[in-house]
């Protein structure tokens, strides 16, 4: 069976804007526009207000819409859509096609010198082509790759498709707009605790509480981790405004699982509460009170998959009490290792340990440490 190819060609800024003002009324909420940009059409403030325009009138229309640019150009691309929640933007720091759109059913090739032009094309083999080019590099980042690297260090297959689902603006848009709200309000959030004890979360005593999010980055690992190993039951100690647990919540959804959380100090609760209310997302359970207590009550149940961001000098503890609840084969994930190991001492002893006979090591499992970010350790219960 033949491919067909139909070749359209448009020149001139006249041209130009009405192809595009044509295309923003024929595109459909079910439709997509994915485009590799480049620097030429922001260097000329007319085309990069129509752009603007363009993008806003996707967003009206909830169409999914994302763009990969160049990382040269990172502070002027999120100037420009700073006020669109729609549009998906990521940065490369590596060669990409510059000027490629994939929308609907078409490719289009952009270019602005001596004039604007485009070009479109009809071909069914190079639109697949390009629609998968386009989620690879979308999906390629560093959380997917050290979900990679950590799940081949515990022997435990890959399959590369599993995470193709993930990132569709579409499947979990409200939770991904409260993620932005957090992140906006991440170095500006404070509360004093006034305490003679250190509690919280803090380091030290009197230490103003902040919310402690983790970086993006240990987010989608999180998320990527709990698809890849299609995790349905998931505990997190340390819910904060509920970051990193929407992120949970969200990988959760694809293997239709849930999310408990727990979380004491309740100015965090009732914050974590109204963003749970905000996304939409129905797998997440709050639990308010002391993580310990919670773990003895017996109210958990088997768990696939533990994350632990709280209290770190309480770890070592924590630890005893959830080989208990972990199921045989799942994972608990740690964060801070890099920046607050030395208060994660017994933890570490428990899941490390040494090759020593007086070792302290717990021989039920094995680690794996990843360099994101603060320091992730990835455990795996591998006998009862």
């Amino acid at each position: 069976m033949k491919n067909h190819q139909k070749i359209n060609t448009y020149t001139g800024k006249v041209e130009f804007f009405k192809y595009y003002e044509k295309l923003a009324n024929e595109l459909k909420a079910e439709d997509f526009y994915y485009a590799f940009a480049f620097q030429n059409e922001y260097q000329s403030d007319e085309i990069k207000k129509y752009l603007k325009g363009f993008h806003m009138k996707l967003a009206k229309k909830n169409i999914d819409d994302r763009a990969i640019f160049d990382k040269k150009i990172e502070t002027i691309a999120k100037k420009t859509y700073s006020d669109n929640k729609n549009i998906q933007t990521k940065f490369k720091d590596f060669h990409i096609p510059v000027g490629l759109v994939v929308t609907r059913d078409r490719l289009l090739q952009l270019g602005w010198k001596p004039e604007p032009f485009i070009v479109e094309i009809y071909n069914k083999s190079l639109f697949k082509y390009y629609c998968d080019f386009f989620m690879e590099n979308w999906n390629s980042n560093e959380a997917i790759e050290l979900t990679k690297e950590a799940l081949d260090k515990f022997n435990y297959k890959f399959y590369p498709e599993a995470l193709q689902k993930i990132n569709n603006p579409k499947d979990n848009k409200l939770a991904l707009k409260v993620v932005q709200e957090v992140e906006k309000i991440e170095n500006s959030w404070k509360y004093k605790h006034n305490s003679n004890k250190r509690d919280f979360g803090q380091k030290v005593k009197g230490e103003t509480i902040k919310l402690w999010s983790v970086p993006k980055n240990t987010a989608e690992l999180l998320e990527f981790f709990i698809v890849a190993t299609k995790s349905k039951r998931i505990l997190e100690i340390g819910t904060s405004a509920g970051y990193s647990t929407l992120y949970l919540a969200m990988g959760a959804t694809y293997n239709k699982g849930k999310v408990f959380t727990v979380e004491k100090l309740k100015t965090k609760i009732d914050l974590a509460k109204d963003n749970f209310k905000k996304s939409k997302l129905d797998n997440i359970q709050l639990l308010a009170g002391d993580a310990e207590e919670i773990l003895k009550s017996g109210k958990l149940g088997k768990l696939d998959l533990i994350f632990l961001d709280a209290d770190k000098e309480n770890y070592g503890r924590y630890f005893d009490l959830l080989m208990s609840l972990l199921k045989k084969g799942g994972f608990i994930i740690a964060d801070n290792v890099f920046d607050y190991g030395h208060m994660m001492k017994d933890y570490l002893d428990k899941v490390l340990g040494t090759k020593l006979p007086n070792s302290q090591s717990d021989r039920r499992v094995i680690s794996y440490t990843l360099p994101i970010d603060n320091g992730v350790i990835i455990t795996k219960k591998i006998k009862d």
